[in-house]
């Protein structure tokens, strides 16, 4: 096939990515894996060895072989996925124990510190180090700490796990892909800094750091300084999230977060300036300073995953064209990410990795077919070779947008149109002025400058919101229906590369009838009201739901509708919900509202706030079915039964742990059912 002949590592690389993906499902020991890995190259070895002096035999078998090079690449991932299992370890052992740790990400917060650390226990019985790799979660903002530096506390390790809501983020499986498996929380008088460390990871986030205190101390809008740090350094949580989900909606979220686009066009202003060295014969000094300067643009930006695999792949196309070798794009794209599943294989479930590499992969093999009607004559090429290539990149992407950000943004033509062009001219001045505030120089024209392209990027993206039709969100995908997408997707490329189109437009109809049929059944499973006692760190929202029209109640008042919406996402666009609002007392002929007491959805419940309750008083116990205890309540369960009576008692998961181990017992010695929606999930009620 032409297709396999444009790049023969798409052989390697699809079983690779598939033995990774056998690894979440099917554990085995990594003997057993490697046990078939040799069995399957000897076979190889054997094969050919037995062959090589009868030509007709060995053409037969090549196709075998083939077979047998995709099986040993695929028990590669298979292994390479098996030892990227973070270990699990005996807290028992550990906790209560005084334990160092080395800081290798930190991230400053509203109201705390987050700190990816390793932390290193003395092994009693081996004699050696255990690296338990942890998220600390530390009491208020600490800019004192940094990566590299060791700090020692008491341990107290819990495992990481979701919060066990509907449709939610799993934020432990999450947290597992970045090989964190474990958490703490530790107060300021908890830890003691003991020591620095560095090394080339924690020199380039010391450096991606000054570099962002340059920026945020310089005299731009704070708007500016945060989208700047964003696009500039992958600083991406100083972003407001408004300006991500506007810029999401628009189609041009991709400019947000460090990728090829971003290398691709610094690599672009280099060679633009070093384009006077080709007239003296001087092209292999200016592809050695082409990947220099990409380099330290990569080491600024923190070495973040993403620049990572952006700076692999055009470091294989800068090496061909150094060694006069011919080069296949498509060829080192796959061979990128070969070495970037075969260092890091969790990289797979990173959604940046597959936007950035299904763009990509949609242009190299679809970009040739649109541009071959565009002609050199034709005066408006320019234009419609960028047409073509958002085009057939946002088709490459569309499926996966939609499964994570639940939207599939249908003008990101017209805005990529606008907002490509300018991007260029963006980055050069933003990093000139990066590196010049870094000296302690700030030049109020580029600070006003940058100040006015910021505006004018958020206009295009609000004003591309704004119309009719812009996007087509609240979509729901289950992974089933993204896997037929992607096969479809991979059936089209074959269609089109293939002579006998016949075979494959049939399969391409079924699989369209088999996407169409799965989300048909998936929608049918999904009821359209009902009720959801929220698991929460910070409060216990309450959100009852019936035709596409949800209220939200939380008895903490400053919860954000648009911050309950993004973290919910999953759930909202699941059960087609299009609009929330608060939940306010109100009565009517089949529900009723007004804490402590509230009839909904057919549910009699009791909603428990400081002492508002203690108004309510009756001769017996009232019969209710949830009594719902929410962080705000300091007393006794036993206090509340002499009010009410109820079948199960909820209990928020924002209380303290010493409060809600305190009612558990309790509730276990007056024998009353309860749900702590801390360690059992959410409670759901559908109708």
């Amino acid at each position: 096939m032409k297709l396999l002949d444009k790049a023969p590592l798409i052989r390697l690389a699809l079983p690779f990515a598939a033995g990774i993906l056998f690894s979440e499902w099917i554990i085995v020991d990594r003997w057993i894996i490697i046990t078939l890995f040799t069995i399957i190259v000897s076979g190889m070895i054997c094969c050919r060895l037995f062959t090589h002096k009868q030509p007709v035999t060995a053409l037969r078998i090549i196709p075998l072989q083939s077979f047998c090079v995709m099986l040993a690449a695929m028990c590669a991932g298979w292994f390479a996925g098996t030892c990227a299992i973070p270990d699990e370890t005996d807290l028992n052992m550990i906790n209560g124990r005084l334990v160092a740790a080395r800081i290798r990400n930190i991230e400053i917060k509203d109201f705390s510190t987050s700190a990816e650390a390793s932390i290193s226990i003395l092994n009693d019985s081996a004699k050696n180090n255990i690296d338990i790799p942890a998220m600390l979660s530390i009491q208020g903002n600490d800019y004192t700490l940094a990566e590299g530096d060791w700090i020692t506390f008491k341990a107290a390790l819990q495992p990481i796990k979701s919060l066990g809501n509907p449709d939610e983020f799993y934020y432990a499986t999450y947290m597992k892909h970045r090989y964190v498996i474990y958490s703490q929380y530790l107060k300021r008088d908890e830890y003691t800094k003991i020591a620095t460390s560095s090394d080339v990871m924690t020199c380039a986030r010391k450096l991606q750091r000054s570099l962002t205190n340059a920026i945020i101390g310089s005299s731009m809008s704070p708007s500016t300084q945060r989208f700047l740090c964003t696009i500039l350094l992958g600083e991406s949580s100083y972003l407001d999230p408004d300006v991500r989900e506007d810029f999401s909606h628009a189609g041009i979220a991709h400019i947000l977060a460090l990728s090829g686009l971003h290398m691709g066009i610094i690599m672009t202003i280099v060679f633009f300036i070093l384009k006077p060295l080709d007239y003296i014969r001087l092209k292999r000094v200016k592809i050695f300073m082409a990947m220099a300067c990409i380099t330290i643009y990569l080491f600024i930006t923190g070495m973040s995953a993403s620049a990572v695999r952006a700076t692999i792949m055009i470091a294989f196309v800068l090496i061909a064209r150094l060694t006069y070798r011919r080069y296949s794009s498509l060829n080192s794209l796959f061979a990128a990410a070969i070495l970037i599943l075969a260092f890091s294989p969790y990289a797979l479930y990173d959604v940046g990795f597959q936007l950035s590499f299904m763009s990509v992969l949609s242009i190299l093999l679809l970009y040739d077919r649109f541009g071959k009607f565009l002609t050199s004559k034709n005066k408006s090429r320019q234009l419609l070779s960028s047409i073509a290539i958002t085009t057939v990149a946002t088709l490459g992407t569309a499926a996966i947008s939609a499964y994570y950000f639940h939207v599939i943004p249908v003008l990101s033509i017209f805005s990529n149109i606008i907002v490509l062009p300018i991007l260029p001219f963006y980055i050069s001045i933003g990093l000139i002025h990066t590196f010049l505030l870094a000296t302690g120089i700030e030049f109020i024209e580029f600070s006003w400058l940058l100040d006015k392209a910021t505006w004018l990027l958020t206009a295009i993206a609000d004003a591309v919101n704004t119309l009719p039709f812009s996007s087509i969100a609240n979509i729901h995908m289950s992974t089933i229906t993204l896997a037929l997408f992607m096969l479809l997707y991979l059936l089209v490329i074959v269609f089109i590369y293939n002579i006998n189109k016949k075979q494959y437009a049939i399969v391409i109809l079924a699989t369209i009838l088999a996407i169409m049929t799965c989300d048909t059944i998936d929608q049918s499973r999904k009821p359209q009201s009902g009720l959801v006692i929220q698991n929460n760190y910070s409060s216990t929202p309450i959100l009852c739901f019936s035709e596409q029209k949800a209220f939200l109640w939380s008895e903490d008042t400053t919860t954000a509708i648009n911050q309950f919406k993004r973290y919910n996402a999953g759930f909202l666009s699941a059960h087609n919900i299009n609009s929330i609002e608060r939940l306010s007392p109100r009565q009517s002929a089949d529900s009723f509202f007004n804490p402590p007491f509230a009839f909904i959805n057919g549910k009699r419940m009791a909603i428990i706030t400081e002492t508002r309750w203690r108004h309510y008083k009756a001769a017996h116990p009232i019969k209710i079915d949830y009594l719902i205890i929410t962080k705000t309540y300091y007393g006794n369960l036993s206090d509340l039964l002499d009010t009410f009576d109820p079948d199960m008692v909820i209990l928020s998961g924002a209380m303290f742990d010493d409060k809600s181990e305190k009612i558990i017992q309790e509730a276990k010695h007056l024998n009353i059912k309860l749900h702590n929606l801390k360690t059992d999930g959410a409670t759901v009620i559908y109708d």
